[in-house]
C-alpha cells in the first residue's frame, strides 16, 4: 500500500513545455521516475508529439543532468534512451541522446533508464531538443523508497547513547550519517511523555549537531535533587525532504536513549544536597536525642509537675489554718521545684540527674504538704471544739502547743528522720485528744487535781477576806464552787475552766488589782472564750499596756509605729520577714495586741495577711517597687485610722541569684564530635554509596546515619556523672 501511496503521491513530468524556435516536438507527460534506494537507477516512459499538423519534426533529444532539490547540487546522472515504443514493448536502448523523427500531428512514448541518482528525495532534470537552449520539459525524480537511511547519535554507548540535560540549558547532540547521501531530516525528542521538535541536514558520511533545549516538564527537583534522575527516552530522526507535506511515508529511525535529568548545574546541587545531608544528618541526631534523651525525660518531667500541681491546690486549700511562714515556706518550696525543672527545647542526658533531684525534692514537699494537710484538719478540729465548749481549755492548749510544735519544724526544707518522727508524733497526740472528747482525759485530771491543790493553798482564809475575793466571787460565784469540798463542780471541761479562772483571780489579788467591768464579766460567763478574755485583761495588767494605749500609738501624728523587713536585699521568690514595729518597745510585747488586727497589703495580686508579723514572697521583678502597707481593726472589727501620713513601706525586687550555667554547652559540644565522626564518615565515601539510591531512600539513609550521632557521641564521650 506504501507503494502505491507514494507513487500517488510522487510528482509527475512538469509539462511547463515551451515549443522552442525550430522544433515543433512537445512532451506531453512521462511516467514518475521512482528511483531504486539501493541501486540509485530509475526509468520512465516520455509521451512526445510533433505539433505540427503538416510538416514533420526532426530533433535530437539529451538530459544535461538532473539537480537535487536537496542540496541544489548536480547529481551527475546518466541517461539511456530507447527507440519508439512498439505496440508490446519498448524499443532498443540507443545512448544517452537520441535522434528522432516525428511525421505530421504524430504522438508516441519511448523510454528513458537513468543512473547515479544518489541524492535522496526529489530531483529535476530538463529534457532538450536539438541544440536550443530552452527545454521542451522538466522530469522529476523522487527517490524515497528503500533509503538505507544510516543516521545515528554520534555519542557512548551507541546502541543506547547517555545525555546529560541540565533544566534551562540547551544541549547540543552530536549525529553521524554512514551514507554518501544528504538528508534533511526533522528529530523529536520524547521524554516523560513530553517531546521536543526540530529539523536540521547532514551531509554525506557528515556530522551534524542538533541544539535541544529541554522541556521544563522533564525535570523533577525531587528526583534529581542529590544526582541525576536517569530516565529512558526516545529520538526520533526522519528524512524530510524539502517542501514535503507530511511526514507520515519518509524513512524514520527511533533511537532509544538514556535521558541523565538534572534541575540544577553542578555546582548549586553539589552545595545544596550537602547543606541538606547535614540538616537530615543533624535532624536524625537530635531526633535520636529526642527519642533517647529528651522524651523519656519529659514525659517524667510531666509527671513531676501534675504531681506538683495537686499539691500547689491542696497548699492553697489548708492556708487559712496554717502559719504565715509555713504557708510561705511551703509555696516557695514549690516554686522552687518547678524552676529547677528543665526549660526550653534541648533536653541533655544530665537532665536527667536534675529531674531525679526535683522527683526526689517533690517527695519532700508531698511528705510536708501531707503533714500539713494534717495539721490543719486538726487545727480546725480544735477550732471547732473549741468554739462548742467541747474540749477543756488546757487540752485546746496542749493540742495547739503540739501542733505549733509541728509547724515550727515543717518550716524546714528538710526534715532529718527524727524531727520528721517528730512532726508525726505531736500530731499524733494532737489528733488522739480530738478523737478522746466524749470521755475525760486522765491526764488531764491528775492535772486539775494538783492545780486544785495548789488554789486551795493559794486561798487562805486572809485571802478570803480579801475585798477583791469577795467582790469577784459575789459577781462571779460560779469558778468557786471548785474550792468547796463535796461540791460538784461540773464537767472536766468546767473544772477546768474554773480552775483556770481562780489562777486569774489569785494573781489579781496578789497584785492588788482591781478587777475591771470586762474582768468580771470574763469570769461571770461559761461560754468557751470566757478563759481566754480573763488571761488577756490579766496579761494587759502586768504588762501596763491597754488596746487603747496601741490605739493611740496607731492613730498618732505621725504614727508612732513602723514597717520593718528583715533583710536588706529582697530578691524574687525569697521569703521575708515583715513586721510593725512600735516605737514603744514595751507595746511590742503587749498581750493587748491580741485584741487588734493588723492586716497586710503587698501591692500585687490584691494580697493580703493577717498578723503582726508575716512572711511574704514577691513573685516577680517590676519597674516601679512594691508598695506594701498595713491596716487596723479594733476587737470590734471597726477601723483605725492611722495618722497622717499614713505609714507604707517601698520594696525594690532584685533578680535571683544566678545559679551557674546549665548543662547544655557542655552537651551540645559533646553532641558535635559525635557529629563530626558521622559527617567525616559520610564524606568520606559512603555518601557516594548513599546517593545512588532515589531521593527518598537517600534522605532515609542520611537520616538513620544522623540517628547514630547520639549513639556514636556516647560512645566516644560517655555520659558526665
Amino acid at each position: 500500500m506504501n507503494v502505491v501511496r507514494v507513487a500517488q503521491r510522487a510528482l509527475f513530468l512538469v509539462l511547463g513545455v515551451q515549443c522552442c524556435l525550430g522544433t515543433t516536438l512537445k512532451l506531453l507527460t512521462s511516467d514518475p521516475i521512482n528511483v531504486d534506494g539501493t541501486g540509485n537507477t530509475g526509468s520512465t516512459h516520455l509521451r512526445i508529439k510533433n505539433t505540427d499538423p503538416k510538416q514533420p519534426s526532426t530533433c535530437t533529444l539529451f538530459i544535461k543532468d538532473f539537480i537535487s532539490t536537496n542540496t541544489n547540487g548536480k547529481m551527475g546522472v546518466t541517461a539511456t534512451f530507447y527507440d519508439k515504443d512498439m505496440p508490446t514493448s519498448a524499443g532498443r536502448a540507443v545512448g544517452p541522446t537520441i535522434a528522432l523523427q516525428a511525421a505530421a500531428n504524430e504522438e508516441f512514448s519511448i523510454k528513458v533508464d537513468f543512473a547515479h541518482m544518489v541524492e535522496a528525495g526529489e530531483s529535476k532534470g530538463d529534457l532538450y531538443c536539438g541544440d536550443s537552449d530552452t527545454p521542451i520539459g522538466t522530469l522529476a525524480a523522487i527517490k524515497q523508497l528503500g533509503l538505507p537511511f544510516k543516521v545515528s547519535v554520534n555519542e557512548n554507548p551507541q546502541e543506547k547513547p547517555e545525555l546529560a540535560f541540565i533544566d534551562g540549558q540547551s544541549l547540543s547532540v552530536q549525529l553521524r550519517n554512514d551514507d554518501p547521501v544528504t538528508y534533511p531530516f526533522t528529530w523529536e525528542m520524547l521524554i516523560k511523555g513530553k517531546s521536543k521538535k526540530g529539523s536540521g541536514q547532514i551531509g554525506p558520511n557528515g556530522v551534524a549537531t542538533i541544539p535541544v533545549t529541554p522541556d521544563p516538564d522533564w525535570f523533577s527537583p525531587y528526583q534529581s535533587f542529590f544526582k541525576d534522575e536517569p530516565v529512558d527516552g526516545k529520538l526520533t530522526l526522519r528524512y524530510q525532504p524539502k517542501g514535503a507535506q507530511s511526514e507520515d511515508f519518509y524513512p524514520a529511525k527511533p533511537i532509544p536513549i538514556k535521558a541523565r535529568l538534572s534541575s540544577f548545574t553542578p555546582g548549586r546541587r553539589e552545595a545544596q544536597s550537602t547543606i541538606v545531608i547535614l540538616l537530615v544528618l543533624a535532624f536524625g541526631g537530635i531526633l535520636s536525642s529526642y527519642f533517647n534523651v529528651d522524651l523519656v525525660n519529659r514525659l517524667r518531667m510531666v509527671g513531676i509537675k501534675k504531681r506538683l500541681g495537686k499539691l500547689v491546690k491542696e497548699t492553697g486549700e489548708i492556708s487559712p489554718q496554717l502559719t504565715s511562714q509555713l504557708r510561705v515556706t511551703l509555696l516557695l518550696e514549690h516554686k522552687r521545684v518547678v524552676a529547677d525543672l528543665p526549660k526550653g527545647v534541648f533536653f541533655t542526658p544530665e537532665t536527667a540527674s536534675v529531674l531525679a533531684q526535683s522527683a526526689t525534692d517533690t517527695d519532700g514537699l508531698e511528705m510536708r504538704v501531707n503533714l500539713a494537710v494534717q495539721i490543719a484538719d486538726a487545727a480546725a478540729r480544735l477550732g471547732r471544739g473549741t468554739d462548742t465548749g467541747m474540749i477543756a481549755q488546757s487540752l485546746a492548749d496542749r493540742v495547739d502547743r503540739d501542733l505549733s510544735s509541728a509547724q515550727d519544724l515543717l518550716r524546714k526544707s528538710t526534715l532529718s528522720a527524727a524531727e520528721q518522727q517528730k512532726v508525726q508524733t505531736g500530731i499524733a497526740d494532737a489528733v488522739n485528744v480530738l478523737d478522746a472528747l466524749d470521755a475525760p482525759d486522765t491526764a488531764l485530771e491528775e492535772t486539775l487535781a494538783a492545780r486544785v491543790r495548789d488554789l486551795q493553798a493559794r486561798f487562805t482564809d486572809a485571802v478570803k477576806g480579801d475585798p477583791i475575793y469577795v467582790q469577784i466571787k459575789s459577781q462571779a460565784p460560779v469558778p468557786f464552787l471548785l474550792l468547796t469540798p463535796g461540791r460538784s463542780a461540773g464537767s472536766q471541761a468546767e473544772r477546768d475552766a474554773s480552775s483556770l479562772k481562780l489562777k486569774v483571780v489569785a494573781d489579781l489579788i496578789e497584785m492588788q488589782a482591781k478587777p475591771s467591768t470586762e474582768m468580771i464579766d470574763a469570769l461571770r460567763r461559761q461560754d468557751p472564750h470566757s478563759v481566754r478574755s480573763a488571761e488577756l485583761l490579766l496579761r494587759e495588767l502586768k504588762d501596763e499596756v491597754t488596746p487603747e494605749d496601741l490605739r493611740n500609738a496607731i492613730q498618732a501624728s505621725p504614727p508612732q509605729f513602723s514597717i520593718l523587713i528583715d533583710r536588706d536585699v529582697v530578691r524574687v521568690n525569697r521569703a521575708s520577714l515583715m513586721r510593725v514595729v512600735f516605737n514603744n518597745q514595751r507595746y511590742n510585747q503587749a498581750s493587748a495586741k491580741s485584741l487588734i488586727e493588723c492586716t497586710w497589703h503587698f501591692g500585687h495580686l490584691n494580697l493580703t495577711e493577717r498578723g503582726w508579723e508575716v512572711f511574704h514572697y514577691f513573685p516577680a521583678v517590676r519597674p516601679e517597687p512594691y508598695q506594701v502597707d498595713v491596716t487596723f481593726k479594733d476587737e470590734k472589727q471597726k477601723d483605725i485610722p492611722q495618722g497622717i501620713p499614713v505609714q507604707s513601706l517601698s520594696i525594690e525586687v532584685q533578680p535571683p541569684y544566678s545559679e551557674g550555667s546549665p548543662h547544655w554547652a557542655i552537651e551540645i559540644q559533646r553532641w558535635l564530635i559525635g557529629f563530626l565522626v558521622a559527617v567525616l564518615g559520610l564524606f568520606a565515601g559512603a555518601k557516594d554509596k548513599i546517593t545512588t539510591l532515589d531521593t527518598l531512600g537517600t534522605l532515609f539513609a542520611i537520616f538513620l546515619l544522623g540517628f547514630a550521632v547520639d549513639m556514636a557521641k556516647n560512645l566516644i564521650l560517655p555520659k558526665t556523672s
